[in-house]
C-alpha cells in the first residue's frame, strides 16, 4: 500500500512539474513578444523621424538646395572699410525714392545731397555710414543661381557708399528667407550671394522726411516778460499779463507739415504776408555761472535776455478738408519748416484773452 501511495504521489508530482515547466515557457514567450513589440515601436519612431528630417531638412537649408557650393559660417566678413572715411551715401528703396547724403569735412556734418540746408539727423546718418562700411553675413552662396532666384534683379534696397580714397561699394538686398530669417544680398566685386540679418536693411529704412531734425521752442528756467502781436492789417498789440505769459510754458511745436513751401503753399497754410500773424516773444533765461571762475559765490546764475518769433497761419485741415480747431500752422524764427501747434493757446495769445480756466487756475495759485 505504501509503495502504491508513493507511485501515486510521484505521478502527481511529475504532472505538477510538467505544468510548471509549461507555464515558465509561456512566460518567456510573452517576454520575447513584448521585447519584439517595443523594438518594432522604436523602429517605427526612428523611421518617422527619418522621414520628417528628409522633408524639413531641405526647407531649413534652402540656401544649400539653391547652391552646390555653400560656405556656412556664423560671421562672414563681406566688407570692411573705415567708417570715418565715408564721404557719400546713397540708397534707393523699393518705392523708387532715393536719398543722398554728402559728408562735409569742413563742418564734420552730413548734408542732404539735394539741399545742403535740409536739417539732417547726424546720429542717424553716422549710424548709416558705420553700418554700410562694415558688413557681415551669416552665410555665403559661392555658386549662386540667377539674380531673380533671390530677388536681386529687383532689389528692395540698393545702397552705395563712396570713401575718401575713391573706393566705392554697392549692396543690393533682395528677398527675405523666412526659414533662416535672413535677406539675400549681393555686393560689387563678388560673385557670391550672401545671407544677412535684417540690421543693415533696418538702418536704411528712413525716408528723407524721417531724417529731418525738428526745432523746439526755448525751455528751461525762463521768465517771460512780454510779447508783441502784429495782425495782418498791421495792427500791433503788446501783452504782459501773467495769465497770458504763462501760456508760453505750455506751447509746443507738436508736428510739422512742410519744408521750404512755395509761395502758393505758404498762402494755403495762411503763412503769407497777407494772412499771417506775427508774434515776438521776449523772455529772460537764468544761466548757471562757472563756479571756478565766479568769485562771488552768492550768485550762481545770471539772467540773459532772449527773443523768438512765431508766424502764425491758418488752422490745420482735417481729413475731410474742413478746418480743425485743434492746431494751427506756424513758422518758428527763420526755419523753413512749417510747424503745427495747439490752436487754443495760439488763439488766446493772439486775442490777448486768456482762457477763463487758465485765469482761475493762476489766481488760485
Amino acid at each position: 500500500m505504501k509503495d502504491n501511495e508513493r507511485d501515486i504521489l510521484s505521478a502527481d508530482n511529475s504532472s505538477v512539474g510538467a505544468e510548471y515547466i509549461d507555464n515558465g515557457e509561456e512566460r518567456r514567450k510573452k517576454k520575447r513578444a513584448k521585447k519584439l513589440g517595443r523594438l518594432a515601436a522604436m523602429l517605427a519612431v526612428c523611421a518617422a523621424l527619418a522621414v520628417t528630417y528628409a522633408i524639413v531638412s531641405p526647407l531649413l537649408s534652402e540656401d544649400d538646395s539653391q547652391s552646390g557650393d555653400t560656405e556656412d559660417t556664423a560671421n562672414i566678413s563681406v566688407t570692411s572699410y573705415n567708417k570715418d572715411n565715408a564721404r557719400y551715401i546713397s540708397y534707393t528703396n523699393s518705392d523708387g525714392e532715393t536719398v543722398g547724403l554728402n559728408f562735409d569735412t569742413a563742418s564734420s556734418t552730413w548734408l542732404c545731397a539735394d539741399d545742403a540746408d535740409y536739417p539732417i539727423n547726424q546720429t542717424t546718418a553716422a549710424s548709416m555710414a558705420s553700418a554700410a562700411s562694415s558688413v557681415s553675413a551669416v552665410r555665403e552662396l559661392t555658386a549662386p543661381e540667377a539674380e531673380d532666384s533671390y530677388g536681386l534683379d529687383s532689389p528692395v534696397l540698393t545702397i552705395s557708399v563712396a570713401f575718401s580714397d575713391d573706393s566705392t561699394v554697392t549692396y543690393k538686398i533682395g528677398d527675405y528667407n523666412s526659414y533662416s530669417q535672413t535677406y539675400y544680398m549681393s555686393v560689387t566685386g563678388s560673385d557670391s550671394v550672401f545671407a544677412i540679418e535684417s540690421s543693415l536693411k533696418t538702418k536704411f529704412s528712413y525716408t528723407l522726411d524721417d531724417l529731418i531734425v525738428l526745432d523746439s521752442l526755448p525751455s528751461g528756467d525762463l521768465t517771460f516778460k512780454e510779447y508783441n502781436v502784429t495782425m495782418p492789417d498791421g495792427t500791433e498789440n503788446s501783452y504782459s499779463d501773467e495769465n497770458l505769459l504763462s501760456l508760453f510754458d505750455e506751447l509746443e511745436l507738436t508736428g510739422w507739415a512742410d519744408y521750404k513751401p512755395s509761395d502758393e503753399k505758404k498762402a494755403e497754410y495762411g503763412l503769407d504776408n497777407l494772412s499771417s500773424v506775427k508774434m515776438v516773444v521776449n523772455y529772460d533765461e537764468a544761466k548757471a555761472i562757472n563756479t571756478e571762475e565766479n568769485s562771488d559765490m552768492s550768485n550762481t546764475s545770471v539772467s540773459v535776455s532772449g527773443t523768438y518769433t512765431l508766424t502764425v497761419g491758418a488752422y490745420v485741415l482735417d481729413d475731410s478738408g474742413e478746418n480743425s480747431s485743434s492746431q494751427r500752422y506756424l513758422f518758428y524764427g527763420d526755419s523753413p519748416i512749417v510747424y503745427k501747434a495747439d490752436s487754443s493757446i495760439l488763439d488766446a495769445l493772439i486775442s490777448g484773452i486768456a482762457d477763463s480756466s487758465e485765469s482761475d487756475g493762476s489766481e488760485s495759485e
